[in-house]
């Protein structure tokens, strides 16, 4: 079978059950948590939509690991066997936000996060709330954050106020005493630069 691109994931996803196969196919890290183990498994024997539905999302967020060496694969898998506790409670975090996720490219915004924590670049803590940030956020929203230019401080963007919820914007006061006071701006809070980090370190597409 030839593999869907990933514009098309979800509808190949919806027309055919081989892209569950693929998908336990190509895992080569998440089998390692024993959450994903089990949903792993749980897909070999379930065909509904939403089972492939979930599986196209999986199919996103596992590519981010895979598109990574067998070296760098293979010191993930030993970092997730070193701190089994650690390990299920990050499982059990990306397992429930993969499931409601409600844009196709979060799965792989998410699958960045996961290498950051991976990679020692954040901490559980951290993965658990950067993941229910992109959860709640709109996607768009979450697009311009990655895509700005420095890091905004003291701006009055729109897409910074509607990103207030996520917990990856923060409100400043006036810029001066002589100029703006009482205004409302906004900045990027360390938790958001964290997901810019996350991003960067592979890119933002």
């Amino acid at each position: 079978m030839t593999k869907p691109s990933e514009h098309s994931i979800l509808e190949a996803a919806l027309e055919t059950s081989e892209v569950v196969a693929d998908i336990l196919m190509d895992d080569q890290v998440l089998s390692g948590i024993p959450v994903f183990g089990t949903v792993f498994n749980s897909l070999k024997t379930t065909n509904t939509i939403r089972d492939r539905i979930f599986a196209a999302k999986l199919s996103q967020f596992i590519a981010e690991t895979n598109a990574r060496t067998a070296e760098k694969k293979r010191e993930y898998r030993e970092k997730l066997k070193a701190d089994p506790d650690a390990s299920r409670r990050v499982g059990e975090t990306l397992l429930l936000v993969l499931e409601n996720l409600t844009d196709m490219d979060k799965p792989r915004l998410l699958g960045r996060v996961f290498i950051a924590y991976l990679e020692d670049a954040i901490t559980v803590e951290e993965l658990k709330r950067l993941s229910q940030a992109i959860q709640v956020a709109f996607m768009d929203d979450l697009a311009r954050l990655l895509n700005a230019e420095g890091s905004p401080a003291g701006s009055q963007e729109p897409w910074m106020e509607s990103l207030l919820p996520s917990g990856l914007i923060r409100i400043v006061g006036g810029k001066s005493v002589w100029s703006a006071v009482g205004d409302i701006f906004y900045e990027i809070t360390p938790i958001g630069k964290k997901l810019r980090n996350a991003c960067f370190r592979m890119g933002t597409e």
